[in-house]
């Protein structure tokens, strides 16, 4: 099934071509950390998950279709 991902800020490192959304194709059923698993995406670099727009855990399965983005953590001063 297909899902639409975005990764902001330096999360796009984590696709190759450092693009901020792709459609990716993910098993029936899988969770949000299956998807963080098989793109490698190192433990803590993500702060907040949204799924259509609503804020989420990493225990969520996915369904055709979501609109899921991922959010580094801010700093500054």
């Amino acid at each position: 099934m297909k899902i639409s991902l975005t990764l902001h800020g330096n999360l796009r490192r984590y696709f190759q071509d450092r693009s901020e959304t792709k459609e990716i194709e993910v098993g029936p059923g899988s969770t949000i950390e299956e998807l963080i698993e098989k793109l490698q995406i190192r433990k803590g670099a993500i702060w907040l998950m949204s799924v259509n727009g609503e804020l989420k855990e990493a225990s969520y399965a996915l369904s055709p279709g979501d609109d899921v983005r991922f959010y580094e953590l801010v700093t500054g001063g």
